[in-house]
């Protein structure tokens, strides 16, 4: 028995200083921080796993910076400090990075960080966005701008490296395709032929014959425009990228007899 609770009194002390340590880690855990380099207020988003730490700094347009793996907000640090000046600076740092929360029984899958990331981003409703990725910040941000290109004004990639050595980098304007686009091309033959055999029947009639029967149909040349744009139809097909509102057109060519 003796023996049994001298175990037992050491246990439950070994415990309390656990505890206690912890609890002085949590509430000295930014005394590492270099305050000179990172001087930004902390903000947070709340998840149902944890909260997600992230800058914000300035005002203007929305940059949105994601960092890859291993990386978090600090690598923007001097760009913030910058553009900040000019634009609203904004820097998440994914769950288990810098200073978010890291839950021990969480995936950690890019897929995951990536509906965190829009929770994120619908969370601060934001327009007008250039939104700058780094490493598997790629797909996580570039999720989000495929789901919601009506709030992406630009998307530039960046290496960190190339970054820190001054060397600028630029980004090209979003493209924008048409996901559906099969589904589409059968719709809109369905309907092109159904005008056409129309068509003909009238020209039959004023020329006092009969539509006789189908002899042959073809698709001709099927084209996306932009919507309300004055680019110039071409013979060979064209197929915007850069608009994201488009007209698509489609040309049949239906031979039937004439009784």
């Amino acid at each position: 028995m003796i023996k049994t609770d001298k175990m037992n009194r050491i246990i439950i002390l070994i415990l309390i200083s656990i505890s206690m340590n912890l609890s002085a880690q949590n509430t000295n855990y930014l005394k590492w921080l270099d305050r000179a380099e990172y001087p930004f207020e902390n903000n947070y988003f709340e998840l149902s796993i944890g909260k997600i730490h992230y800058i914000d700094e300035g005002k203007g347009e929305p940059i949105v910076m994601v960092h890859g793996n291993p990386g978090w907000s600090f690598e923007f640090r001097n760009i913030v400090k910058e553009l900040s000046k000019t634009h609203r600076c904004i820097a998440p740092d994914h769950i288990g990075f810098g200073l978010s929360n890291k839950p021990y029984d969480w995936d950690f899958l890019p897929k995951s960080h990536a509906q965190n990331f829009e929770l994120f981003m619908d969370s601060l409703n934001l327009d007008n966005i250039t939104l700058v990725v780094n490493d598997w910040g790629g797909p996580i941000g570039l999720s989000y701008a495929l789901k919601h290109p009506e709030k992406i004004k630009k998307i530039s990639r960046e290496v960190t490296e190339l970054l820190n050595q001054g060397v600028n980098f630029y980004s090209e304007a979003p493209r924008y395709y048409y996901i559906q686009l099969a589904d589409l091309k059968i719709e809109m033959i369905s309907k092109a032929t159904e005008d056409a055999r129309i068509r003909a029947e009238k020209i039959a009639a004023y020329s006092n014959g009969e539509l006789g029967a189908l002899q042959s149909a073809k698709m001709d040349v099927f084209q996306i425009t932009g919507q309300n744009s004055t680019e110039n139809y071409s013979w060979g097909g064209t197929f915007n990228t850069s608009s994201r509102d488009k007209t698509a057109s489609i040309t049949m060519k239906l031979v039937y007899k004439v009784k």
